[in-house]
């Protein structure tokens, strides 16, 4: 499942992401930003950055399954919190 969505991220979250993972190249990092910030194609992305699209689509894989780790994170805590809440919102009733 793809949670990166072309043109669908924040400079902020892709900036968050990136230091989840060990991208060396400054024109990957670019590369990764044009796509998912800028929404610009894979190959132009690519060519414009300087990086292989081979290479550019394996990079958005791996950040890809950072970013489903982090939202795997979000709804686990998402629960607790709601649990919390529910327990919270009980025991004002009672």
């Amino acid at each position: 499942m793809n949670v990166l969505i072309k043109g669908g991220q924040s400079l902020k979250r892709v900036d968050l992401l990136l230091q989840l993972k060990s991208f060396r190249s400054d024109g990957m990092k670019s590369a990764i930003k044009s796509y998912l910030v800028d929404g610009v194609g894979e190959s132009a992305a690519a060519a414009l950055n300087g990086v292989d699209r081979n290479n550019l689509i394996k990079a958005l894989a791996k950040l890809n399954e950072a970013a489903l780790i982090v939202e795997s994170i979000k709804e686990v805590d998402w629960s607790k919190f709601k649990a919390n809440l529910e327990v919270t919102t009980l025991a004002e009733v009672s």
